[in-house]
């Protein structure tokens, strides 16, 4: 595993009631006072958004328990009072969003794209990140997410890691009791998850999407990724 200048880690403690509780461990933040920031924008949508007014609690403390002061600079920006060693945020974001660009968290799954959930650490978003991701308690959920793994339980619950801040955000992530479909196309292994209640027919969909992904390989004539 490589060295991670960030590390989250998410819990969902309270799904009833719509908050992921975020964890963010910068290692060496900026000693004259660490910037974070939320993007309002999500990869491949540019329209401006407004993520940061789901954060409904946000705290910095050292590693040895001395909170400290955070100043909101802009709608989505923050600093933390100066501190030479670690750092940890602790914070809090609404997810009733059922869209892809969102966050949504309830009984029944949780699901969220990274830019709406994850603070940017200014200066080091060029650097590894790590996610954790806390098995919740009393559900029989699994994770779909493309991130690369590092150490997780048979569930997909555990940590991942990315190269940077941007590699991190491009990969969402879904907590539930899903079907998965499965297939290959292009040389390359393809998944689906469809969560909640279906009557689909899941070997006539898998191989519709076989086909669509194959003809738009054919297509292009390039290598799969």
């Amino acid at each position: 595993m490589m060295h991670a200048a960030c590390h989250y880690t998410i819990k969902t403690h309270q799904p009833s009631q719509h908050f992921f509780q975020v964890s963010l461990v910068i290692r060496q933040p900026d000693p004259q006072g660490q910037i974070v920031w939320l993007p309002n924008w999500i990869l491949g949508s540019y329209m401006i958004r407004d993520f940061a007014r789901n954060i409904v609690s946000l705290r910095a403390k050292t590693a040895q328990g001395l909170l400290l002061d955070v100043k909101k600079l802009t709608k989505n920006q923050w600093q933390l009072a100066p501190h030479a060693g670690e750092v940890i945020l602790e914070y809090e974001v609404y997810a009733w969003d059922l869209s892809v660009r969102g966050a949504h968290l309830d009984q029944t799954h949780g699901y969220f794209n990274g830019a709406c959930l994850l603070l940017a650490a200014q200066g080091l978003e060029q650097q590894a990140h790590a996610i954790s991701l806390c098995k919740p308690k009393d559900v029989d959920w699994r994770v779909a997410t493309t991130l690369t793994q590092i150490d997780i339980d048979g569930d997909g619950f555990g940590t991942y890691q990315a190269d940077n801040y941007l590699a991190l955000i491009d990969h969402p992530v879904e907590m539930a009791n899903f079907t998965q479909l499965s297939f290959m196309s292009g040389h390359t292994p393809h998944r689906m998850v469809i969560t909640g209640r279906h009557r689909a027919d899941t070997q006539r969909l898998a191989t519709d999407l076989q086909r669509i992904c194959q003809a738009a390989i054919d297509f292009w004539g390039d290598e799969t990724p």
